[in-house]
């Protein structure tokens, strides 16, 4: 990002269904395409992703490796603020097993989330989590690559507050707040 001016990132390439795809979402796309490709040497899965084919790209032949899955990807939550260099965004991450159309969110077994920095960010969070099972904080510290972190726990604050509606927070520290903060 660092080699691109702001222009080259944020031009409109396209708009589907309602979503405007910039220079910076493209680059991305290609690069997970490129990753799906190799990884599809091994396993048989399919991708669904924002700026990709609304019914998806399947990767490997059936049958090859463990159980078909479905990788549920949005590249870039946060485009504009990134492209801008003004605020990160996230890498969102899930897979279900395939049951074809019937597959939905709730289905997701694994989840990661990716933080992706601005240039001027030294460190950055990976979020993962498996379903009954844990969940994780993999910090990537460009300057050390190690520090030590605080436990994640889940956010159990006031639920109905409006910035809350589209996002599930998880707070580090605390066993949460008794009221939610902005």
């Amino acid at each position: 990002m660092q080699a691109q001016e702001p222009k080259v990132w944020s031009r409109t390439v396209r708009d589907d269904a309602g979503d405007t795809i910039f220079g910076i979402d493209v680059a991305v796309e290609e690069i997970l395409v490129e990753h799906c490709q190799q990884w599809g040497r091994t396993q048989h899965f399919l991708v669904i992703a924002e700026g990709l084919d609304p019914g998806g790209i399947q990767f490997g032949k059936p049958g090859t490796g463990g159980p078909p899955f479905r990788l549920l990807v949005d590249p870039i939550d946060g485009t504009r603020g990134l492209m801008f260099d003004k605020r990160p965004a996230w890498c969102l991450m899930g897979a279900a097993p395939d049951r074809g159309k019937a597959t939905r969110l709730q289905d997701i077994e694994l989840a990661v989330m990716t933080e992706l920095p601005t240039t001027r960010q030294a460190t950055s969070d990976v979020l993962w989590a498996i379903r009954a099972r844990c969940a994780r904080r993999t910090p990537p510290d460009r300057r050390r690559w190690a520090r030590r972190l605080p436990s994640i726990v889940p956010f159990c604050g006031d639920h109905s507050a409006p910035w809350f509606r589209d996002r599930q927070f998880v707070l580090p520290g605390r066993q949460g707040t008794d009221r939610a903060t902005r």
